[in-house]
């Protein structure tokens, strides 16, 4: 008995006799069967969870991407383009062959795959619910449209300077390749991006809804904030996450260096008047995106905000903005934003009337005409709470 991989679908034994298999006839037998001739091949999906052909021209595909898929809750099959066109577009024909009535997949396609999945699919092909194309060659040039009911999404590189009148997204400077993790022209900020977006459609497609990201991302907030239990926050999180701090860049990359920073130095030194209101919230498919009005008197060291900053004991109201990361119902990252400069005025480290000597204007002599730094204290936070509560424009001088 050997396993077969084929067609992007799992779970395929074949019976021998003598112990000896030949790989290539098999899977062509495989595919005469799935257009109905040869042997009996029993094809199974399981059918509670949304069904992903990935489909790219490499047998050993990014596992930083299966991962991802696995970790929300698609089923996936691989099917390799080995470069034999005429075989590939046959099977991908016939991928739908095994499902049953009302079963459905999606293909996500890379490079040169991509390009074929895209001609393929301008035929119905009536389970096949989404496609998304990573970096293809082209596209159909034909004046056809994908059919209605097909969710179609391309991702370009910032190199294929070609547009479509598909729908797609470009991502600056990028290269073919910049989704994947195993390759020089993986590109951070365009994966992930394009992570997003693939992930909505997805849903979209087999309308199926994601993880309930609120509750997610209060219940970390309940135990970082109010339990301050370092072990269970963690728990909230992947097994590698990342929380920076930008303005102080304080946080953590990776499970040891976060737990220690939430143990150690967050949750000890959390001021006991500190309050939370929420502002603003946005939810998106994999993230959470908060505007947060905190206020405290510093009566503690807050290492994540004013590292190295003996108490001053004075009050602080700031806005901050966090976005999280989301994948697989665990936090993946935590990015916190704040004006720095709001802060430091306020417990007295920042004068916005004293501008250092030092300061020099790219035209000479200009260094005069500015009288303050362009900074406020808590009145920046509070207006964020009531627009009317300062005039706005006051520092621009021709105002």
């Amino acid at each position: 008995m050997v396993r077969i991989d084929v067609g992007g679908f799992p779970n395929i034994n074949i019976a021998t006799t003598d112990g000896k298999v030949d790989i290539p006839k098999t899977k062509q037998q495989i595919r005469q069967r799935m257009r109905g001739g040869g042997r009996t091949v029993h094809l199974s999906w399981n059918t509670t969870t949304p069904r992903i052909v990935l489909t790219s021209d490499t047998d050993d595909f990014d596992p930083t991407i299966i991962s991802h898929f696995q970790q929300e809750g698609f089923q996936l099959s691989y099917l390799e383009y080995d470069g034999n066109k005429q075989d590939y577009l046959a099977t991908l024909q016939h991928l739908q062959d095994p499902l049953e009535l009302g079963e459905k997949y999606a293909i996500v396609a890379y490079g040169d795959a991509a390009t074929l999945v895209l001609e393929a699919c301008m035929k119905p092909m009536p389970k096949l619910v989404a496609v998304v194309a990573y970096y293809p060659g082209h596209v159909p040039r034909s004046t056809t449209n994908f059919p209605p009911t097909l969710h179609v999404q391309i991702h370009l590189a910032a190199s294929q300077r070609w547009g479509t009148r598909f729908p797609s997204y470009r991502y600056e400077n990028t290269k073919p390749g910049f989704a994947e993790h195993d390759l020089d022209e993986f590109d951070k900020i365009g994966a992930s991006l394009a992570w997003t977006r693939t992930l909505s459609i997805l849903r979209t497609a087999f309308d199926i809804d994601g993880p309930d990201l609120e509750a997610i991302w209060n219940s970390h907030m309940r135990l970082e904030f109010a339990e301050k239990d370092p072990d269970k926050t963690m728990a909230t999180m992947v097994g590698h996450p990342v929380l920076n701090c930008s303005p102080t860049m304080t946080g953590g990359v990776g499970y040891d260096q976060l737990r220690r920073f939430y143990a150690d130095f967050f949750m000890p030194n959390i001021p006991p008047d500190m309050r939370i209101r929420l502002l603003s919230r946005t939810v998106g498919v994999d993230r959470v995106v908060d505007e947060m009005f905190v206020s405290f008197t510093h009566t503690t060291e807050i290492p994540w905000m004013l590292p190295g900053v003996p108490p001053t004991d004075k009050r602080v109201e700031v806005v901050l903005v966090t976005v999280v990361g989301v994948r697989g119902g665990k936090l993946y990252h935590e990015h916190i934003h704040w004006d720095q400069a709001t802060v430091l005025v306020q417990i007295g480290l920042l004068d916005p009337k004293y501008v250092p000597k030092t300061f020099k204007t790219a035209e000479e002599g200009r260094e005069e005409e500015v009288q303050r730094l362009p900074v406020w204290g808590r009145e920046a936070a509070r207006k964020v709470l009531d627009e009317d509560s300062s005039q706005s424009n006051e520092l621009i001088p021709d105002w």
